[in-house]
């Protein structure tokens, strides 16, 4: 076996996935040590010591360095990679509030701008300047302006002590002193080696406004040669020199940026033997990144292992991985990492994580870190941008199969090198000249053309790369009639819509197009060269062709080395993507369908006669492919399914005897089958506890009434308001519809303490926890002796206490995200569950809706569990807040003749059985068959041959399902039901800030998703 083969058989942890660890509560040695040896089994090769809301051991404290020196040494016994977070929540840069608290100078700055007559202006010592409406520059002082009724601009400095000035070296370098330095003292000879480096997340300037800093008048001078005060006002308004100074501006806080925070940070970690990862703020559209960093491309160079992070249950253009892939391919950095599957719900199922996962990575991502697996989930930490994907899931002991195919495919797509033969160029200096600091306007419909068209050409099967104008004028060159980025070379340059483009660029492109490179353009020419006129232009505009994306792709099959095409009836379908490496004498193609819902039959064209392998992944295992051949290009057919990766291995053919220039359709017709097909109804084997979620109780403070029944929610909400420490009861209610010796067991699951003190049904006691479920915060208490057939009260009495920093950062003026995504609440009020060997069924039935969604009223009741399920929805079987296993059954009957009619039919010898199902609403499915297992389904294809498992007579299918968290956990109240991006105010009345949306979003019904077959 070879070295790729066996880097391929068993990746090591350089290609396994590395996730968030979040270190959110007090944490215990011990507790740590196991969790790591958790990671090891499910095949995850290492971890990021992250520290996150919740967290009750004091950040960089003594006990902190304890616990972080203690993962890395387990890590070390286990081959892992034991890496560090930089920072106590997000963004990088304020070492958990270490750094603003010196004082003004590095507090986080930005400018606005407010129209108003003369005398309404107060003076002020933040004013950087007053404009009369022709953009006349009046000083900034209130005595200059002359006429106190005629309207002006006045642009002011602001400024916000809870995050830092990233574009100011001399700040950054104390966020290094307080955080890098000490790691570095406190590890020794570990810092670097068991311990690689840092991960840094979502350093930005002021988001969504305008950046200053107190470097930023004396640099702009010194870069652009007048004064700053003569650009402010083009930054909010169209002046009549907008584009120049707007240019100028950005091109400045782009430079500031990159080189205060990203170089800076880079630098130290080489300078001091450790490695930096991570990724940058707003990286997913033109605007976005105007509003945050004037550009991420330029970062990536500073980086070890540049990354992205991508939220939410969804695919989207290629900017956002192609992007990172891009630089990361032409500056020669092996692995790109994704921070992915925050936010996408507790129901979001292996076969969706790997469909987010292949879209990324076919665009040049090849590493994964998990957000999140959280130390505990519970209070507000089970909402912290779920999922955990964690052992608190049903599905964690199948995990590995997951974690072992994106470790295959980060083997496949590190190795050799990126045979992109394209160069698109990216456009990010003409946003620079188009913003204006609004939400909308040019800058928004010039990256969404941009976005559309790097689109088009993956959907027409061009691969490229982007080029950044920053990274081509410090590494481009022309050699070999090729346009050379660092370590990629490309035959062809694509011109986008573009306003602006750097001389740098247009004196590369003219000498590319005289050594016969070809050069096209597939939108609006620029019309300026570094913001202003030049002839230059005029010169390449002559030598440059005119093009539409489909002329484009007949054009490059004859310019490329390698072009790829992939039809279905003709035309290239546009829902699969590729990437094409090199790898000495073989390529690896990668070939992805990011389509959910539908699957193609489709045509692989490529160039001259060779053999092809198909690498399964899955398996570990090669199969070879039978092509045609003829007109010096090989042909396969493929079935691609929804949401389906495939690998192969591509070699020119050595012996092209005769006889296989052609199918042989004899030797590779499918053989005949019978097809087998799920229905009717399956009786119930098995199943782990059932749940009931608590989520409502009334309430009363002290010694006062008792308040009408509210969601737990919305009692701490009440609670925090009070702004003190109060006693508060909490009364849950249930009804429990038959004899409660029946159900076996139940047990009341608080996230509490060992002990609870609480009253059943008018009984005081004091109840011993007997183990956990789910999370270990969440502890067990036996009180099926305590319940009773009807209607049965729990009452909680908790004293509840909060700390001034938690009101403080809930109610105190200009808190930013630094302080919020750090909160630590002292008490945490939380809905109660109950868990046992019971049904929970509601009274008036259900709704469905979309999403696989359900919804009813609140008239839940406990009976038996049910003796049989049917069709695809076992959560309004009895199984409404279901978070576990189970097993159902049913037989099915083989023979050779149809029993019902009595007569033959067709023989069945020789043939192969096909059993064909849909797609389970489940993580993942396992199938026996005669108690034998058959596969684990976790993806599509959802068939599989069960001819060997077979018997005659009576035959017994079994299935065990997985169920996710989603139904236990929540958010269960959302008008919108299930929801594709859900953050901890998903579960309250606060709508998203994804969309424009003012609604209240609260809902008295509960919203499930579908459990079932």
């Amino acid at each position: 076996m070879g070295k790729f083969e066996e880097k391929l058989r068993t990746p090591s942890s350089e290609y396994r996935s590395v996730p968030f660890w979040s270190w959110n509560d007090e944490l215990d040695l011990n507790e740590l040590q196991w969790q790591i040896h958790e990671m090891k089994e499910k095949g995850i090769g290492g971890f990021f010591m992250h520290a996150r809301g919740g967290l009750k051991t004091p950040y960089m404290s003594e006990k902190w360095m304890k616990c972080v020196k203690a993962c890395i040494e387990e890590a070390k016994q286990l081959d892992m990679e034991a890496w560090l977070y930089d920072e106590e929540g997000w963004p990088s840069g304020f070492a958990g509030g270490a750094v603003p608290a010196l004082g003004e100078y590095y507090y986080m700055r930005w400018m606005e701008c407010e129209k108003v007559r003369g005398y309404e202006i107060v003076s002020d010592e933040m004013i950087l300047g007053i404009y009369d409406e022709s953009a006349y520059f009046l000083g900034n002082k209130v005595e200059k302006i002359k006429n106190k009724d005629a309207w002006v601009y006045v642009i002011k400095e602001k400024m916000n002590p809870y995050y830092v000035d990233v574009l100011n070296s001399k700040v950054v370098k104390k966020f290094l002193e307080f955080t890098h330095e000490v790691y570095k003292k406190e590890l020794g000879k570990e810092f670097g080696r068991n311990m690689p480096g840092f991960f840094t997340d979502e350093p930005q300037f002021a988001k969504l406004k305008i950046p200053y800093s107190l470097i930023l008048p004396e640099y702009f001078k010194k870069v652009n040669g007048y004064e700053l005060t003569d650009a402010l006002l083009s930054l909010f308004e169209d002046t009549p020199d907008a584009g120049i100074h707007r240019y100028n501006f950005w091109k400045v806080i782009s430079e500031l940026y990159t080189n205060g925070y990203m170089k800076t940070v880079g630098q130290w970690c080489k300078e001091n033997g450790c490695k930096l990862t991570g990724h940058v703020m707003r990286e997913d559209s033109l605007l976005l990144q105007m509003q945050a960093t004037a550009g991420v491309m330029p970062s990536y160079e500073y980086m070890d292992m540049p990354g992205i992070d991508w939220l939410r249950r969804r695919i989207s253009s290629p900017l956002t991985p192609k992007q990172v892939g891009s630089v990361a391919a032409q500056l020669g950095k092996k692995h790109v990492i994704t921070e992915s599957f925050a936010m996408t719900g507790w129901d979001c199922s292996p076969e969706e994580l790997k469909w987010i996962t292949q879209w990324q990575y076919v665009n040049g991502v090849n590493r994964m870190c998990q957000h999140l697996q959280s130390y505990s989930i519970r209070g507000c930490r089970k909402r912290d941008f779920p999922p955990s994907l964690f052992y608190q899931q049903s599905w964690w002991k199948e995990y590995k199969i997951f974690c072992d195919y994106i470790a295959r495919l980060g083997v496949l797509l590190t190795e050799g090198f990126s045979a992109a033969e394209v160069l698109l160029l990216h456009p990010m200096h003409s946003a620079w000249m188009l913003y204006d600091g609004k939400e909308e306007g040019p800058v928004v419909e010039f990256g969404n053309k941009f976005e559309s068209l790097s689109q088009t050409l993956s959907d027409y099967h061009i691969e490229h790369h982007y080029g950044d104008e920053d990274i081509i004028k410090k590494y481009g060159k022309i050699g070999n009639g090729k346009f050379i980025v660092g370590q990629c070379e490309y035959r062809t340059v694509i011109l986008p819509d573009m306003l602006c483009i750097e001389d740098s660029t247009v004196k590369l492109l003219l000498q590319f197009v005289e050594n016969g490179g070809h050069v096209f353009s597939v939108g609006s020419f620029p019309k300026y060269m570094q913001g202003g006129k030049n002839s230059l232009l005029d010169e390449l505009y002559q030598k440059i062709e005119k093009i539409d994306v489909i002329s484009l792709k007949e054009k490059l099959w004859k310019i490329l080395e390698f072009p790829i095409s992939v039809t279905e009836n003709g035309n290239e379908v546009v829902n699969i993507h590729y990437q094409l490496r090199k790898c000495g004498e073989m390529k690896i193609l990668y070939l992805v369908n990011l389509n959910k819902n539908g699957n193609y039959s489709v045509l692989l064209q490529c160039p001259g006669e060779n053999e092809i392998i198909e690498y399964i992944v899955e398996e570990d295992a090669k199969q070879k492919c039978c092509c045609i051949y003829g007109d010096k290009v090989t042909k396969l057919q493929i079935k691609m399914n929804e949401m389906e990766g495939k690998v192969f291995f591509i070699k020119e053919r050595k012996n092209k005897k005769d006889e296989d220039l052609e199918d042989n359709k004899e030797i590779y017709r499918e053989k005949e089958t019978i097809v087998l097909e799920q229905g009717g109804s399956w009786k119930l084997d098995w199943a782990d506890w059932n749940s009931y979620t608590l989520d409502r109780c009334s309430y009363r403070i002290g010694d006062g009434q008792w308040k009408d029944e509210v969601n737990t929610i919305q009692i701490m909400e009440i609670l925090l308001k009070q702004k003190r420490p109060v006693n508060v009861s909490l009364k849950y209610k249930f009804v429990v519809e038959t004899e409660p010796q029946l159900l076996e067991e139940m047990f009341l699951v608080a996230e509490t303490g060992k002990e609870l003190h609480v009253e059943i049904n008018g009984v005081k006691l004091e109840l011993e926890e007997c183990g956990w479920w789910k999370d270990k915060g969440f502890r067990k208490y036996r009180i099926l002796p305590y319940i009773r057939r009807g209607s049965n009260e729990i009452i909680l009495n908790i004293d509840f206490y909060q700390s001034k920093k938690v009101y403080d950062v809930l109610f105190g003026e200009n808190v930013l995200e630094t302080e919020i995504n750090k909160l630590t609440y002292n008490t945490e009020i939380e809905s109660v569950y109950l868990i046992g060997k019971f049904g929970v069924y509601n009274r008036n039935g259900f709704t469905y809706a979309w999403r696989k969604g359900l919804s009813c009223d609140s008239q839940f009741v406990i009976r038996q569990l049910p003796d049989t399920l049917y069709g695809e929805d076992f959560t309004s079987q009895g199984f409404c807040f279901f978070a576990g296993r189970l097993r159902i059954k049913q037989n099915i009957f083989i023979c050779p003749w149809d029993d019902s009619k009595g007569v033959k039919i067709e023989k069945i010898a020789g043939k192969r059985y096909i059993y064909k199902f849909n797609r389970p609403n489940a993580m993942t499915a396992i199938l026996y068959i005669n108690g034998k297992l058959v596969k684990q389904f976790m993806w599509a294809p959802f068939e599989c041959d069960v001819t060997d498992y077979l018997k005659d007579g009576i035959n017994e299918f079994m299935w065990e399902l997985f169920a996710s968290n989603r139904n236990l956990l929540g958010p269960h109240h959302h008008i919108d039901g299930e929801l594709y991006a859900v953050w901890p105010a998903s579960f309250t009345d606060t709508p998203t800030v994804f969309l424009a949306d003012d609604r209240n979003v609260w809902s008295e019904l509960y919203h499930f998703v579908k459990f079932g077959m």
